[in-house]
C-alpha cells in the first residue's frame, strides 16, 4: 500500500522533467508553450480511479482480495517500468494511464481483506495499519523522488520504482493466504446495483468526499499557504509535512482507538468536529504554531477516512460486496480530489487571498460529521469481543 502511494505522489515530481523535454508528435515539447501537458499524467491518474474502482471492487468481491490485488499490483509494476522507455510524450501517458488502473484496484480490496483476515476489536487497528501506508507513500514519494533525482536521470528513477513495485507484488503472490470463503453466484450488475442501493454506502462516500478534498486539497496548497505567511521555500515545505505526518500518525492510533471505545462514529464525530477548528488555526495562527495545526488537520482527517473504511468492513448489509461497495466509495468521493484542489487556486486568485478559500474548505471538512450523525453502527466493537468470524479459522 505504501508502495502504491508513493509512485502516484512521486509521478508529480519524477515526471516533471521528462514532461518538459519529451517531444509530442509534433516535435514540440513543454518547454515550448505547452506546460499544460506537465500536469495531465497526475490528472490521468484521477481519471483512472474514478472510473474503475468501481469494477475493481466488484471484481475483488467476485474473485478475492488476494487474486485482485495480484492483478493490480502486476498492471502497475508493468506499466510502472515501462514508463522509463517511453520515447515521447504520448506514449508516457498512455502508460501513465494504465499505471493508474492498476492503482485504481490498491483501495477497494482493503475492506474485503479486513473483514475477511481480522476479528471484531482488530478491525480498527487493522484498517488503521492499512490507511497509514497512504501517508507513508505521500511522505516517501516526496522526499525519496527528490533525492533520487539528484543522482541519477529521471529514467533510472522509474526504472527503480517499477522493478521494486515488481518485487513487492511477487512477495505478494507469493506469501499473501486468503481464506477459503464461498463466493456469491450473484451477477456483477446485482452485486453493484445492491451495493449502490444502500443508504450507509452514500453517507460514507459523502463522509469520504469532504475528508479527501479537504486533505489532498492541503497537500497542494500547503507550501503556498505558509509562503504567504512569511516563510521561506524551504521552511514551507518543512511546515507543511506536518500534514501528512499527522496523516500517517492517525491509521493505527484513530484505529485502536475506536476499537478501545466500541464505536467508529464516535470516534468519526470526534475527529470531524475538531477539524475545523483545526483549519481554522492554519489560517489565524502565527506561522510559529500554525504547523501544530497542520499536524492535527492531517490526523483528523486521514483518522476519518480510516473510520469509513472500517465501517464499510463491519456493515451487515455490505457482506460479500464490501469491494463493491468500497469502489463506490472512492470513485464518487474522488471526485473532490480532482476538483478542489483547483477551485481553491481559482478562489485564491479571485480573491488575492487564502482567507476565502480556507473558509470555502471549513464548510467543506465539517461536512464529514455532519454526514457522520446521520450513520448507524454496525455492531460493538469492543475488544473483549472474541468471537471469532464464521469464515475463519480460530
Amino acid at each position: 500500500m505504501d508502495h502504491a502511494s508513493a509512485g502516484y505522489i512521486a509521478c508529480r515530481s519524477i515526471l516533471r522533467p521528462p514532461l518538459l523535454h519529451l517531444p509530442d508528435d509534433t516535435g514540440h515539447s513543454a518547454r515550448n508553450g505547452h506546460h499544460v501537458r506537465s500536469s495531465r499524467p497526475l490528472f490521468s491518474i484521477c481519471f483512472a480511479m474514478v472510473v474503475t474502482r468501481i469494477p475493481w471492487g466488484v471484481l475483488c468481491d467476485r474473485i478475492g482480495f488476494r487474486k485482485a490485488l495480484a492483478l493490480a499490483g502486476i498492471a502497475m509494476a508493468l506499466f510502472g517500468t515501462l514508463r522509463a522507455l517511453a520515447p515521447s510524450y504520448e506514449p508516457m501517458l498512455a502508460l501513465q494511464l494504465l499505471f493508474g488502473l492498476g492503482y485504481a484496484g490498491i483501495i477497494p480490496c482493503l475492506p474485503k481483506l479486513i473483514s475477511e483476515l481480522f476479528r471484531e476489536g482488530e478491525v480498527g487497528f487493522a484498517t488503521g495499519i492499512y490507511t497509514s501506508g497512504l501517508s507513508l507513500g505521500v511522505i516517501a514519494g516526496y522526499a525519496l523522488t527528490a533525492w533520487l533525482l539528484d543522482v541519477m536521470d529521471w529514467r533510472s528513477v522509474l526504472w527503480i520504482y517499477g522493478l521494486g513495485t515488481a518485487l513487492l507484488v511477487a512477495s505478494w503472490i507469493a506469501l499473501a493466504k486468503e481464506p477459503t470463503v464461498k463466493r456469491a453466484k450473484r451477477s456483477l450488475l446485482e452485486d453493484l446495483v445492491a451495493a449502490s442501493k444502500t443508504k450507509s454506502v452514500w453517507i460514507l462516500t459523502g463522509i469520504f468526499l469532504c475528508a479527501v478534498a479537504t486533505h489532498d486539497t492541503l497537500l497542494v496548497w500547503l507550501p503556498t499557504i505558509f509562503e504567504s505567511k512569511g516563510a521561506s521555500t524551504v521552511e514551507a515545505g518543512i511546515l507543511a509535512s506536518a500534514l501528512p505526518l499527522g496523516s500517517l500518525l492517525a491509521g493505527p492510533i484513530s484505529g485502536r482507538w475506536s476499537d478501545k471505545v466500541g464505536s467508529r462514529k464516535a470516534v468519526l464525530l470526534s475527529l470531524g468536529f475538531l477539524a475545523g477548528p483545526a483549519l481554522a488555526f492554519i489560517a489565524l495562527a502565527p506561522i510559529e504554531l500554525a504547523w501544530l495545526a497542520s499536524l492535527l488537520l492531517g490526523f483528523c482527517t486521514m483518522g476519518i477516512l480510516t473510520m469509513v473504511f472500517a465501517v464499510l468492513s463491519e456493515q451487515p448489509e455490505m457482506t460479500h460486496r464490501q469491494a463493491g461497495a468500497a469502489g463506490i466509495v472512492t470513485s464518487v468521493g474522488n471526485a473532490g480530489l480532482i476538483a478542489m484542489p483547483i477551485f481553491t487556486g481559482y478562489v485564491h486568485d479571485a480573491t488575492g487571498s487564502f482567507l476565502p478559500a480556507i473558509i470555502m474548505l471549513l464548510f467543506v471538512v465539517e461536512g464529514a460529521p455532519l454526514l457522520g450523525l446521520r450513520l448507524k453502527e454496525a455492531r460493538s466493537n469492543k475488544p473483549e469481543e472474541t468471537s471469532c468470524r464464521p469464515r475463519l479459522n480460530c
